[in-house]
Parts: structure tokens; C-alpha cells; sequence
């Protein structure tokens, strides 16, 4: 009997063994791109070129945008108090010689010459500098100060520049050279309008002009302008129910050099 129960006993640890002991798992085979096909492939790297083109591109953007941004916060009586035709006259005294000009504003007008300019009289001695002068003051009176203040603005990219000082928050916008020599930087302030206006043509000609400006009924009159070591220049206005006019502009240079007094007549204004 024992001879009979070894062999079963063999037998049936040899099963156990068998069912207990599982092959090791099988590595998963590596699946492979089927044939002919890529993977994505990488973006290309922009070349130097590319990246300078891509940075005007975004200055010019920016600086158009700022300049355009100046324009809707500055006041012009043709946008914000509709004004359609105004006639004047500007009597101006400046270091003692006297001179007398007339003018006439019409929505008609060209927008590059907005109103018509002539001389009424000059003391002998006033040259033509004071005539162009006061003809700017009447494109303030009827236009705004927008041209006045941002007279360079040339077809070609304007540039972003940094500020001379360094803690100066203002952002500079750079008129670069077109058929001349002239460079014309303006350097705007948190209210997105112009502080400073710097122009130069070389490092020996160069001239800084400081803007200051009063906030009247959600824009922004222009009440003086000096330049650096130069003449100051103050705009003075009265408000025809909404139809804000320069009245009077002062000069001086570490004294009083005169004034123009404006008058007006046939002021219209658009129904919208």
C-alpha cells in the first residue's frame, strides 16, 4: 500500500506545482509609426530679420494707437462742440509793433486748409514769422490743439522709445526722418496726452517743448506751451455755450512780450 500512495502523492504535488508557478508576463511589443507617416513637425525659428520686422510692426501699431487716443481726448469745436462756420479777427501786440489779421472757418474747407487766412494790417517791422504764428493760433481756436501739438506724423513706421529718465513712466512715440532731417519725438503721460515734444535735425539743433493742459467737460484745452529756455505761450478761452474759443493768447520769455486778443463774428453751429 505505501508502494502504491508515493507515486500518487508524487503525482499530485507535481500539479500543485504546476497551477501555482504562471510564466512571467510578456513584454507589450513597441508599436511604430505606420510607414510613411511623420511625426508634427517643429515650428520654425524666426530669423533676425523677422524679428525686428515683427517688432516696428507692433511699435507703429502702438504709436498710432496712442496718437489717435491723444486726438479723441484733446477738444476740437468741429468734433465736440459742432461747429460749422466761425469768422474773427486777431489783433496781436507783440514787443511793441502791432498787426491785425482775419480769418474764416467752414466745415466746407479743405481738411488740409481748414480756414482762410489774410492780413488786415502790419506795423512796419512785423515779420512774416508773427503772421504764420498767428495763423496757428486761429487752427487752435477753430480746430483744436491736436495739429498744433502733433504737427509731425510722417507716412513711414513710427518707433517706441524709452524715456531719457529712467523712472519716468511716460511712453515715448519716435517720428524718424522723412525727406529731411527733421526727428520729432512725443512723449505721452498717464492721461494718454502729449507732455513734451522733442525735435532736433542734429546734436546742435534740438528744442524741447512742454505742453500743460486743463480738463474741461471730458477733454482736454491746451493752456500752455513753452519752449525749453524760450518763449511760453498761454491760451486763454471763453465758452460760448459749449463753443469753447481761445480769447486770448500771452507771451513771454522771462518777461511780457504780448498778447493776441481774438474776436468773433457769425458763429454757427450743426444741428449733429
Amino acid at each position: 500500500m505505501w508502494r502504491t500512495l508515493v507515486p500518487l502523492l508524487f503525482l499530485a504535488g507535481c500539479g500543485d506545482s504546476a497551477e501555482t508557478k504562471k510564466p512571467p508576463p510578456t513584454k507589450p511589443a513597441e508599436e511604430k509609426p505606420a510607414t510613411g507617416t511623420k511625426g508634427p513637425a517643429p515650428a520654425p525659428t524666426p530669423t533676425p530679420e523677422e524679428m525686428r520686422d515683427k517688432a516696428r510692426e507692433e511699435w507703429d501699431k502702438h504709436a498710432h494707437g496712442l496718437l489717435k487716443s491723444f486726438e479723441t481726448r484733446v477738444f476740437d469745436p468741429r468734433r465736440d462742440a459742432l461747429l460749422d462756420h466761425v469768422e474773427g479777427e486777431i489783433a496781436v501786440r507783440i514787443e511793441g509793433k502791432d498787426a491785425k489779421y482775419r480769418f474764416v472757418y467752414d466745415a466746407a474747407n479743405d481738411a488740409k486748409d481748414p480756414l482762410k487766412f489774410e492780413t488786415v494790417s502790419e506795423e512796419a517791422g512785423v515779420d512774416a514769422e508773427r503772421k504764420g504764428r498767428a495763423r496757428q493760433w486761429a487752427i487752435v481756436a477753430c480746430c483744436g490743439p491736436y495739429a498744433f501739438v502733433a504737427y509731425f506724423v510722417p507716412p513711414i513706421p513710427l518707433r517706441i522709445a524709452p524715456p531719457s529718465d529712467p523712472k519716468s513712466k511716460n511712453i515715448i512715440v519716435w517720428a524718424p526722418p522723412f525727406k529731411g532731417p527733421l526727428n520729432v519725438s512725443y512723449s505721452f503721460d498717464e492721461r494718454q496726452v502729449v507732455e513734451t515734444r522733442g525735435e532736433w535735425t542734429d546734436d546742435a539743433n534740438k528744442v524741447a517743448t512742454k505742453f500743460e493742459w486743463v480738463f474741461w467737460r471730458g477733454r482736454y484745452l491746451l493752456s500752455r506751451s513753452a519752449i525749453v529756455n524760450g518763449t511760453a505761450t498761454a491760451f486763454e478761452y471763453d465758452d460760448r455755450d459749449g463753443v469753447n474759443l481761445l480769447r486770448r493768447v500771452k507771451l513771454s520769455a522771462g518777461a511780457d512780450l504780448g498778447e493776441a486778443v481774438f474776436t468773433y463774428a457769425n458763429v454757427r453751429r450743426r444741428d449733429r
